[in-house]
Parts: C-alpha cells; structure tokens; sequence
C-alpha cells in the first residue's frame, strides 16, 4: 500500500492520509481520509490503473 500523502497538524488536531492501493492489475483503489479530534471523514475511489498512471504523468509535468 503507498502513502502518497500524509499531513498532520498537531495545534489544530487534524490530519489527511491520501492512499492507492493496488487492488489487481487492471484497477486501484484511493483512499482520502481527513481526520479532526474524534470525528472522521472518509472517500473511496475506484479507477483503472491506466487512468491514475495518466494522472500521475500529467501532474508530473506540470510540477517539473
């Protein structure tokens, strides 16, 4: 499982972890979670492994 992100603020008591995992060869799963004092928040996202490959090329670029 890679860790893309994960940020954590210790005066306010939040944090977000930003997951992909590779469930198989032909799809990923994202997992966003944001996290403050006791309460949580969570989305899944199901993609191709393509389509996120695609994504990381794009950002990729604009960032170099």
């Amino acid at each position: 499982m890679a860790i893309i992100k994960d940020r954590s603020f210790s005066a306010s008591k939040t944090s977000m972890e930003f997951k992909i995992v590779e469930t198989d060869s032909v799809s990923s799963t994202i997992n966003i979670s944001f996290h403050c004092g006791n309460n949580h928040l969570g989305y899944t996202f199901f993609v191709l492994r393509s389509d996120l490959m695609m994504l990381q090329y794009v950002n990729s670029k604009k960032l170099g």
